[in-house]
């Protein structure tokens, strides 16, 4: 439970404003089946499955983000294994004699798996480690007022780049596969790093259908919708 957390939490709106975005979006579907953990804040979406032997019962709430960190840090101190059941309102942990209980939020949640690309489109495969290095050296170069840089897909090589006046021009070329068409898009590095950090897969599947169409980015059982960023000009 703590890795579903720690994998899907970075999403989630930190905009109070947003009310029913503030948390993460926990869906059990039934005996034996498992469900899934989503969080998104209107620009981006990050959904993982998990699945259980022990599952009983079906149910749908939305865990704080607040509760969701302390559930995170409660579970890294205890020992043994961990039951959990919830209802409508709460959420209960127990492993042992310590427990762990939280109030879900109340309100309506999107339907997340409508902004799921049904495609992929063109993929890109890379090493996550030489990606997340890769984005950190072009993002040196983003501007501070409009974070942005340039994924140039080509079969040939990938290459991150961004610049300003204030810092000049990074180019940075990251190894990979990819067999798609000559695309270039615009996207925000802090988010793309966000991902990047929490995921658990060793390789990253970047699929992207155009330059202003919601990008399906994968890595293990992690997967992340994020929309390009529009070009100037």
């Amino acid at each position: 439970f703590a890795s579903l957390l720690r994998q899907t939490s970075f999403a989630a709106a930190r905009d109070q404003t947003r009310y029913a975005f503030g948390g993460i979006r926990l869906e059990q579907t039934g005996k034996g089946g498992g469900g899934m953990c989503a969080a998104t804040d209107g620009r981006r979406l990050a959904f993982l499955p998990w699945s259980s032997d022990r599952a009983e019962g079906e149910w749908k709430a939305v865990l704080p983000l607040p509760a969701a960190a302390v559930a995170e840090r409660w579970l890294g101190q205890v020992s043994g294994p961990v039951a959990g059941r919830a209802d409508a309102r709460r959420l209960w942990l127990q492993a042992g004699e310590a427990s762990f209980a939280a109030r879900f939020l109340e309100g309506n949640y999107p339907d997340f798996r409508k902004i799921v690309p049904k495609e992929e489109g063109d993929v890109w495969e890379a090493p996550r480690g030489a990606l997340e290095a890769g984005v950190r050296r072009a993002a040196i170069a983003a501007p501070v007022a409009l974070r942005a840089i340039e994924v140039r897909l080509d079969p040939a090589g990938v290459v991150l780049s961004a610049q300003s006046p204030e810092t000049g021009r990074a180019e940075v070329p990251v190894p990979g596969t990819y067999h798609g068409k000559r695309r270039t898009v615009r996207v925000n590095p802090d988010y793309l790093l966000d991902f990047l950090r929490s995921a658990l897969g060793e390789t990253v599947r970047l699929g992207v259908r155009g330059e202003t169409e919601a990008m399906k980015i994968r890595a293990g059982d992690l997967t992340y919708v994020l929309m390009p960023l529009h070009r100037s000009g």
